[in-house]
């Protein structure tokens, strides 16, 4: 099931027309972005022109954040769409099988049964013409009971071919509309996904859980001194980065323009901050270029974590994640800001630990 039909010439015109479209917004040059684009341009997406066109009218230019809720909400939920389709498909394909197989077993059963009656007819001293004329008799149905079960091989074949290019698209889409196109790990949906499952096998909590929020520093001066091009590689190169210093259940996953999200199940908050504070050394230490100004210098993050507590909502879980982060830029930016229960006395703390200094300062909240 393809997602695109149109032909190179007709796609062809579609980027000619979207690339005036794309120069006049705000948001990187990424396949999210062109994705929306290309839909709102093709015309085959009526509820994402409508939401484009009344940003259009308000003259405010498309940003990062506001493209990819607008594939989120019109691109990536249609793969449910999709899915179901597919599901559709899997079930009448099974019904038309079982019908097959039904009628086959009928089959079967008359032609057990005319066995049993040709039995009965083979007596010593049947007439020849009798005995020729039960022969030929069995010979029919048997042919036809031979047809039978060539057509019920014959759609057990087809049928399992079916299954199979089925399953390919469900994986396919399943995974696209779980996944960021732009860097490869979760999306906001895929994050989502895994705080459901998590729930499910916790009664509806998080357990001893740990949330880091990580937002790119100065991104957008970034994207206006060398383009989103070079934005695009920024993001990519700090979601690689989270792809490899997290393991087991563990998901990282980008859930804004420069903005990252890293849940870390079964993780005590001291072990959740020393892989923030690793985090962010990795990053600084990384050194970015272009191919046309070579070393740029270097990218550094800012990063908000909180442990999970009982009371928690996933809202208030991200708001209190997000509260920390702040904590961060405002103090200074490149650093790891801790938002936490303090298990000696119970109450809450609230830590900054800077990237240039490495001290901590601590505001303890009764």
């Amino acid at each position: 099931m393809q997602r695109y039909s149109e032909t190179r010439e007709a796609s062809g015109e579609l980027l000619r027309m979207i690339l005036p479209l794309l120069a006049k917004q705000a948001a990187g040059f990424h396949p999210v972005s062109y994705a929306v684009w290309y839909e709102y341009a093709a015309g085959m997406n009526p509820a994402l022109k409508t939401d484009v066109d009344k940003f259009l009218a308000s003259g405010t230019p498309l940003d990062d954040h506001m493209v990819s809720q607008l594939h989120e909400q019109h691109i990536a939920k249609r793969d449910d769409a999709v899915a179901l389709q597919l599901r559709a498909e899997l079930e009448r394909m099974l019904a038309d099988l079982s019908r097959t197989a039904s009628d086959t077993g009928r089959h079967a059963s008359d032609y057990s049964k005319s066995l049993g009656g040709f039995g009965e007819q083979l007596k010593p001293g049947i007439d020849p013409e009798h005995l020729r004329t039960a022969v030929q008799s069995m010979l029919e149905k048997t042919e036809q009971m031979c047809a039978r079960t060539s057509e019920l091989e014959l759609q057990l074949q087809f049928s399992s071919r079916e299954v199979e290019k089925l399953r390919a698209e469900l994986i396919r889409a399943k995974g696209e509309a779980l996944t960021d196109p732009l860097t490869g790990i979760a999306n906001r949906r895929g994050f989502m996904k895994t705080i459901e499952t998590i729930q499910a096998a916790n009664a509806g909590g998080l357990g001893d859980s740990c949330l880091i929020v990580v937002d790119i520093d100065h991104f957008k001066k970034c994207n206006d001194d060398y383009g989103h091009l070079f934005g695009d590689k920024v993001i990519r190169s700090v979601a690689q980065i989270l792809r490899k210093m997290i393991k087991g259940q563990d998901t990282a996953a980008r859930i804004g323009g420069e903005e990252f999200v890293v849940f870390l199940p079964d993780t005590p908050i001291e072990g959740a901050e020393k892989l923030a504070e690793h985090i962010r050394a990795t990053i600084a230490k990384g050194r970015i270029s272009t191919a046309t100004t070579g070393e740029v210098g270097k990218i550094t993050i800012s990063l908000g974590l909180t442990d999970y507590r009982a009371s928690d909502s996933i809202e208030s879980y991200l708001a209190r994640a997000d509260k920390a982060l702040y904590a961060s830029k405002s103090g200074g930016r490149n650093r790891v800001t801790v938002d936490a229960v303090n298990s000696a006395s119970g109450r809450y703390a609230s830590a900054s630990r800077m990237g240039d200094t490495g001290t901590r300062q601590t505001i303890v909240r009764h």
